[in-house]
């Protein structure tokens, strides 16, 4: 049996494939959107209400008893993509008791300054990524989270520690994808957290656009998610004669409220429901 969420920025859907009886809780809480120094004089609690918000956040889901067994903080961390905000976003999101596992968005990918009258700079390439990279390191592979929150053991692997070539522009992209399991107390669950987010030019808007991008190339996310897929089809318990899961094959979970999907492998069993409604808290 193997239970796959799929994780995407800009869509806060938990998709669950099951196969069978899981007699373990897991519990996931989600914060989404922060927008760190969006309409903001400073990064000050008193002068930023988007630092307020997340502190709020972060203030409920530490009052939860039991813990969460992992929180992921989906894409939008910051509101433009810069190194002060990125910095801001980590220092809160760090009073965090459980592990936590943070996700790119499209106002991550690209820094840029907006003046008043809507004229702004930005930098020639969207290194934001980058900038990601540096600040959440240690959330993502896995020097930081560990076990621990509310004893579900949560386990990061497969971020990409280095940049690539990215196919469609030619620039250095990180691709921050990953995979969170729960060995210990429900290893037949995975969630794949995605990096859909554009990297290409807004303009003449500035940053990047909400456009998803597949970014289907040598190191991309979808050679990441096809490898992911065919490791979970290796692992899992189910006969050898099943079609190895691909990125292409796979079963489609349509979430709601968002311009994204999530995905998540079919089960071939069908007597089971492979499309099952996603979750989002």
């Amino acid at each position: 049996m193997q239970l796959v969420g799929a994780v995407v920025p800009l869509a806060l859907a938990l998709a669950l494939i099951s196969s069978g009886h899981v007699a373990a809780d897991v519990r996931v809480a989600f914060i989404t959107d922060t927008h760190i120094g969006e309409n903001c004089d400073d990064l000050s609690e008193a002068h930023c209400k988007p630092v307020r918000n997340l502190q709020g956040s972060v203030a409920r889901i530490n009052s939860l008893d039991p813990q969460p067994d992992a929180v992921f903080i989906s894409g939008d961390i910051t509101a433009s993509a810069l190194q002060e905000q990125f910095d801001r976003a980590y220092e809160i999101l760090s009073a965090i008791k459980a592990p936590w596992f943070p996700l790119l968005g499209n106002h991550d990918s690209w820094p840029y300054t907006k003046a008043a009258d809507g004229t702004f700079n930005q930098t020639a390439t969207p290194v934001g990524d980058e900038y990601f990279a540096q600040v959440f390191k240690s959330r993502l592979d896995g020097s930081t989270n560990s076990k621990g929150g509310g004893g579900g053991g949560a386990v990061v692997t497969g971020w990409p520690s280095s940049p690539c070539t990215n196919g469609d522009y030619g620039y250095d992209t990180w691709h921050h994808n990953f995979r969170v399991s729960f060995p210990d107390t429900m290893p037949e669950l995975t969630f794949l957290a995605l990096d859909w987010a554009s990297r290409g030019s807004a303009l003449p808007e500035a940053g990047v656009g909400p456009e998803a991008e597949l970014h289907n190339y040598p190191c991309g996310t979808t050679e990441w998610l096809t490898q992911q897929l065919q490791s979970l089809s290796d692992e899992s318990d189910e006969g050898d004669d099943e079609e190895a899961p691909t990125a292409q094959n796979m079963g489609k979970v349509t979430t709601a409220g968002c311009d994204a999907s999530s995905h998540a492998y079919r089960n071939p069993d069908p007597n089971v429901n492979a499309n099952a409604d996603p979750q989002s808290h």
